[in-house]
């Protein structure tokens, strides 16, 4: 009897792993990547420059499928929201990318919100690394 606990006990363990590795795999597929590192040359600067720093990082964002993106993450508090959240790349003040995951939520009114689609508002939380949050 022992040795069929110890079996079932095994195959427990090794379900879980599977789902442990599946859920990690989704959650990997969903990072939203929208920046390109550019060189300074491929843009045309427009305005007056005021300040140079002395290191920096020139990036494009593929706004388009930004906004697409945000349009379709997950409503805060719910399945989806936890087992298929939206990640997405930001750039930080050290020149690096840190992940930050994105969850939708409703503060318009119903009809104002049907009235105008294209206003998405959303919690965007920090990874461990960032420690950043906000909300738009």
């Amino acid at each position: 009897m022992s040795k069929n606990i110890y079996r079932i006990f095994a195959l427990q363990l090794a379900l879980f792993s599977v789902v442990s590795f599946m859920s990690s795999y989704s959650f990997a597929q969903n990072t939203g990547r929208f920046w390109t590192g550019i060189s300074e040359g491929d843009f045309i600067a427009k305005g007056e420059r005021r300040i140079t720093p002395q290191e920096y990082k020139t990036t494009v964002l593929d706004l388009q499928a930004m906004a697409q993106a945000l349009k379709n993450a997950p409503m805060e508090r719910t399945e989806r929201a936890v087992t298929n959240p939206l990640v997405i790349e930001l750039p930080v003040p050290d020149g690096s990318m840190a992940l930050f995951q994105v969850e939708r939520y409703s503060m318009m009114e119903e009809g104002l919100a049907k009235q105008f689609p294209d206003i998405v508002t959303a919690t965007v939380k920090g990874n461990k690394r960032s420690l950043c949050s906000g909300q738009d």
